[in-house]
């Protein structure tokens, strides 16, 4: 597994925008969701269904991606549609990011550090 030390700095890069923009699974996976999406677009539901995360979950991820401009809300027909940003310069890191994630180290260096991350500090982590 590489460790931040043997990173590339697209790598380094690429981490710290997972760790710090994502910075969740539940994040990670509705951005996979939207950029996997033949549709392009996708309501709350149906990320709901696709990701198999309660809808109180989802809306969160939603609320956040978008606050983050990482992905953009669309009103349609009555109804609100999320599509990842057509910003150029998130979409290339998103793009880079999702590519690496094809990588096995990279992908185990992001969950391992996030994992991390979403501990609560002082918590014991179990051993066995």
């Amino acid at each position: 597994m590489t460790t931040m030390a043997t990173q590339t700095p697209v790598e380094k890069t690429l981490v710290e925008f997972a760790l710090g923009t994502i910075s969740s699974f539940l994040k990670w996976d509705i951005l996979r969701v939207l950029y996997d999406s033949p549709e392009g677009v996708l309501s709350a539901a149906q990320v709901e269904a696709r990701t198999r995360r309660s809808p109180a979950d989802v809306e969160a991820g939603l609320r956040a991606l978008n606050a983050d401009r990482i992905i953009v809300a669309v009103r349609s027909q009555g109804e609100t549609r999320y599509r990842i940003t057509h910003h150029s310069g998130l979409r290339r890191t998103i793009d880079s990011f999702l590519a690496a994630c094809h990588n096995r180290d990279f992908r185990l260096t992001v969950i391992q550090q996030m994992m991390r991350s979403e501990q609560p500090s002082g918590a014991a982590v179990a051993r066995g």
